[in-house]
């Protein structure tokens, strides 16, 4: 991490610039969203998109979405941004549902 988040929004940037679909275009081709990927590596089809989902895709650590994951780090992001008192759990479940934020509205991040 060159630069730390100095406050949530901030966080939710970093996390979106986590993001490469680049990474998996040569298993799924150039026109796959995030969300297709994320739904295809859960083996989910249909339904909706559950911030659980995410949360155990990231969890998995993909290639496509790069958030920093040791506990450390973690801990060094929430205390930058100003959310020193979340647990790591929370951490996950807020991530998750930035990503998937990410997945269901991509234009509105572009």
């Amino acid at each position: 991490m060159k630069t730390l988040p100095k406050n949530t929004v901030e966080l939710a940037t970093l996390i979106h610039s986590c993001i490469d679909l680049s990474e998996v275009a040569h298993d799924y081709g150039d026109d796959y969203t995030l969300q297709e990927i994320i739904r295809i590596e859960k083996h989910v089809l249909g339904g909706e998109l559950t911030t659980k989902i995410v949360e155990d895709w990231l969890r998995g650590l993909p290639s496509v979405c790069t958030i920093p994951f040791a506990n450390h780090e973690i801990k060094q992001l929430c205390e930058s941004s100003g959310n020193g008192h979340w647990s790591i759990d929370y951490y996950w479940r807020w991530a998750a549902s930035r990503v998937k934020t990410f997945a269901l509205f991509p234009k509105a991040y572009t």
